[in-house]
């Protein structure tokens, strides 16, 4: 049985996003696909634009949630929802990501400008030799 690369749960005020991943790319790209899943239909998202990001952090903590902050800012700053990312840099204190979307369209893509934040409270972030995890809270 192989296990989903994330999972999502609505709780009062936050969702609770779990990730996970082979290497840190990975788990970065899993929680992308959480963080919109949980803002847009992702089935209905095509990955026919580039939008470059990048940043740097003390530690891959701050990173990662620096990562779905500044996601939250494309989809709510820059009305963009992504289906897919690449990395061309990755490290555990910094990225450079491109995410491959469109942008949003009501009709189509079912918006829900739910997620205000991520937190660092109540971060888990586990990485081993091919295994990485992350738990997380997006505030509401």
């Amino acid at each position: 049985m192989t296990l989903e690369p994330f999972a999502t749960v609505e709780e009062p005020g936050q969702i609770v996003v779990t990730a996970r991943g082979k290497t840190g790319s990975e788990l970065f790209a899993a929680a992308s696909a959480a963080y919109f899943s949980t803002v847009s239909s992702l089935v209905d998202i095509r990955p026919r634009h580039v939008y470059d990001i990048e940043r740097q952090a003390a530690s891959v903590e701050e990173l990662f949630v620096e990562w779905l902050n500044d996601l939250v800012w494309v989809f709510s700053e820059q009305g963009v929802v992504c289906a897919e990312v690449e990395f061309s840099h990755w490290a555990p204190t910094s990225y450079q990501a491109t995410l491959l979307g469109e942008p949003v369209d009501p009709e189509r893509h079912q918006p829900r400008d739910v997620v205000q934040a991520a937190t660092s409270q109540d971060l888990e972030l586990e990485a081993s030799e091919g295994s990485w995890s992350a738990r997380v809270i997006l505030l509401t």
